[in-house]
């Protein structure tokens, strides 16, 4: 099978959310973000998402399609297009990111019968690793779920396309993987 890589060129941009604003933050408004954030890390991930995103017909229909395969580096999330094909993509999305970030794009693969995936990457989204986080197990697990996704669809083909983070895994798993 072929495996080509596509980059998306992004402008990463990381900000805090306690620390991002000048002048600088008054005590008060200090503690009231801080208790923002301890109440999100209590509310369940599924409450949180389906709360949060209500506004957001896309995002809520994406949420909607994951799915979930047991590969041999990881518990890995995903959402489809129901087509088949002889190429297949995979998404890969950026830094601090999900497959929510390919929830508009989805949708428009699919009226073009397009077979794409986009997963979660270890360490982001529903996907979780039963070794340590490591440039080599994410490395696996993209691999091993391009395999999974080929047999799906029956491509001979994928095309890998990354952003920002996504892309650089993209380029590794090109570049030092076993393929």
């Amino acid at each position: 099978m072929s495996v080509y890589v596509l980059l998306i060129s992004s402008i990463l941009r990381v900000s805090s959310l306690l620390y991002s604003s000048s002048p600088p933050l008054s005590s008060n408004t200090l503690q009231r973000k801080a208790s923002f954030l301890e109440d999100l890390l209590v509310i369940p991930r599924d409450v949180f998402i389906n709360e949060k995103l209500c506004g957001d017909l896309e995002a809520m229909e994406c949420f909607e399609k994951y799915e979930r395969v047991e590969l041999e580096s990881a518990s890995t999330s995903y959402i489809r297009t129901k087509a088949k094909g002889k190429c297949q993509i995979v998404l890969l999305h950026g830094f601090d990111s999900s497959v929510f970030e390919f929830r508009r794009l989805l949708p428009q693969l699919e009226t073009r019968q397009i077979p794409t995936y986009a997963l979660d990457l270890l360490d982001s989204g529903f996907s979780t690793s039963r070794n340590k986080i490591s440039k080599e197990t994410k490395r696996k697990q993209i691999a091993e779920f391009i395999d999974f996704a080929a047999k799906e669809t029956n491509a001979k083909h994928t095309i890998l396309v990354g952003a920002s983070l996504g892309g650089a895994a993209a380029t590794d798993l090109a570049v030092n993987g076993d393929k």
